[in-house]
Formats: C-alpha cells, sequence, structure tokens
C-alpha cells in the first residue's frame, strides 16, 4: 500500500511539474502575441496620426494656394471691372460731352439766328462776367449764360430798381395791418384761370425794350412763367413772372404822370405794387383811380425791389389783365 502510495504521489508531482512546464511557453506566446498586437496597434496609430497631418497639411496648403490664386483672380477682375468701368464712364463721358456739344452748337445757332441788331455787339467778360457794351445778352447767350444759367443769381436776386425820377409821398394816419403771413392765410386772392404765357424770342426782344437796365436774363425759350399770388412776389426778385391780386390802394403821381396801384393794404404797409404810366393807364378807363380800385387782376413784368418792397414796372397795356 505504501508502495502504492509513493507511486501515485510521484506521478501527481510528475504530472504537476509537467503542467507547469506546459505553461510557461503559453503565457510567453501570449505575452508576444500581446506584445505584438500592441507594437502594431501603435503603429497603425502613428500611421493614421502622420496620414492625417499629411492630409490637413497638404489640404492647408491648398487652401493657401487657392486663397492666393483667389485673390489674384479676384484682383483681376476687379482690375478688369475697373478698367471696364472707367472705359465705360470715360465713353458716357464723351457721350455726354458730344451731346452737349451739340445742343450747345444748336442752341448757340438759333440764338445767332434769332438775332436782331440789338443784340449783335453784346460781348461778356469771361474774368468778370458782367457785360462790357450797352446792350443786353440774350437768354441763351453761349457758356457763360446757358439754359438756365446760374452765374448771376445772387445779382439778379437782389435787383434793384434803377434810378429815376419819383416823387416824396408823405402819409398820415395810416393803420398797420395784421402780418402777410396771416393775410395769406385768412384772406388769400381768388386766383386767376387759364393762365399760360411761354418765354419766346419774340418775348425776349420785347423785354429787353421794357427793361433795358436789367442784365441778368436767363430763361431759355419755351419757358414758361410762373403764376404767383401778390404775397409771394417778394420771393420772386428778379424773375419775370405772373402775379395775381386785388388792389388797395391807387395813387397818381402828377410829376412823373404814372399811377402806382399797391396790393394788400395802403402805402407805406404794402405787399407789392405795380408802375404804369399815365398814357397806359388812361387806356383802360379815363378815370383810372376809380377803374381799378378794388379790383381783380393779373400783370405780367418784372420784379425789382425799392425801399426793401417788391414792385413791377409796366409799359404795355397787354401786360395788366383783368379777371
Amino acid at each position: 500500500m505504501e508502495a502504492m502510495k509513493k507511486i501515485i504521489f510521484i506521478s501527481f508531482v510528475s504530472l504537476f511539474f509537467l503542467a507547469a512546464v506546459a505553461q510557461r511557453p503559453s503565457r510567453s506566446r501570449i505575452n508576444e502575441k500581446t506584445n505584438t498586437e500592441r507594437n502594431k496597434s501603435e503603429m497603425t496609430v502613428n500611421r493614421s496620426v502622420e496620414h492625417k497631418s499629411r492630409s490637413y497639411n497638404s489640404k492647408s496648403d491648398q487652401s493657401s494656394n487657392n486663397h492666393s490664386f483667389g485673390t489674384r483672380t479676384d484682383n483681376r477682375t476687379l482690375e478688369r471691372s475697373g478698367n471696364t468701368l472707367n472705359s465705360g464712364s470715360l465713353h458716357d463721358k464723351r457721350e455726354s460731352n458730344q451731346q452737349n456739344g451739340n445742343s450747345n452748337r444748336s442752341t448757340n445757332d438759333k440764338i445767332i439766328r434769332n438775332k436782331t441788331d440789338l443784340h449783335k455787339n453784346i460781348r461778356i467778360d469771361k474774368s468778370t462776367g458782367t457785360v462790357n457794351t450797352r446792350n443786353v445778352p440774350s437768354a441763351n447767350s453761349g457758356r457763360d449764360h446757358s439754359i438756365n444759367s446760374r452765374d448771376l443769381e445772387h445779382e439778379r436776386k437782389t435787383y434793384h430798381t434803377p434810378d429815376r425820377e419819383r416823387t416824396h409821398r408823405e402819409v398820415y394816419n395810416v393803420k398797420r395791418p395784421k402780418s402777410i403771413e396771416y393775410r395769406r392765410i385768412h384772406y388769400s386772392y381768388r386766383a386767376p384761370k387759364y393762365i399760360n404765357i411761354i418765354w419766346t424770342p419774340r418775348m425776349y426782344r420785347e423785354y429787353v425794350l421794357i427793361y433795358p437796365e436789367f442784365r441778368y436774363w436767363y430763361f431759355p425759350y419755351g419757358y414758361r412763367i410762373r403764376t404767383v399770388s401778390a404775397y409771394d412776389a417778394m420771393y420772386y426778385i428778379g424773375d419775370v413772372v405772373n402775379v395775381y391780386g386785388r388792389i388797395h390802394e391807387v395813387w397818381y403821381s402828377w410829376q412823373t404822370d404814372e399811377y402806382f396801384l399797391y396790393f394788400g393794404a395802403q402805402f407805406p404797409y404794402h405787399d407789392f405794387s405795380i408802375i404804369i404810366p399815365g398814357l397806359k393807364a388812361r387806356q383802360f378807363s379815363r378815370r383810372p383811380e376809380i377803374f381799378f380800385s378794388g379790383r381783380y387782376i393779373w400783370a405780367t413784368g418784372l420784379i425789382s425791389l425799392h425801399e426793401g418792397k417788391p414792385e413791377m414796372i409796366v409799359r404795355k397795356k397787354h401786360q395788366i389783365n383783368l379777371y
């Protein structure tokens, strides 16, 4: 029995030893496998990182190249567009200059045709912009006084009635009326209808003779004369307009044989006045003081300043109309 026990013990120990020896290479192999797998995984990770970095670098290089190329192309396109715009603007300017030159030539040709002996000797000093001769420049006299020219606007807006013989009028106990703003609203004038007066060469020649001292004509032919109330006449100094309103007072100057028609209030608080020679006034009636008093009229002519008040000098009968 003891021998059997020894044999069993020895066999058990030998089996245990063999099992231990057999497990050693498997563990080493497992360790080797794990090590190789780790190395492989590290290699793959490094490769992926390198690949990503390479791809990112290549993309950044491509984007920078594309950006630089795009900026170059944008600059080129901008330069091309600027050149085209500049060429187009230059072309438009050339065309506009040609058209203006043609229009100026056509207007100058018309002016030369329409000029009479009164206008032929007119010359304007370009340095000062004033008229050197006694005559008056035409409405469209070249570059210095072209259509709707505003070169002499200040002189025209401050144009005063030229010095002429007037009598001093003395007044007593004249009440000051209400303000012009109040009367413009509460006592507005009844406006006339169907007034259509066009500035023509014939009208220009006539007005040059009526107002020989005025040298700031600028109206183009075909211009429609404005129609304003006597309250607003002060805003149209130096312009030819149609002024309408109701005559408040009529005064006759026997020294100069002229009739003064005052609008709005009595002298010296009137808003606007019209001066008519006695010969023309008596063509309406033998007694113009009674005929014009309280009448609604509209008159066409040049408005000027006299002692801070707007006035109009009328020398033709057709300049005054009743309504």
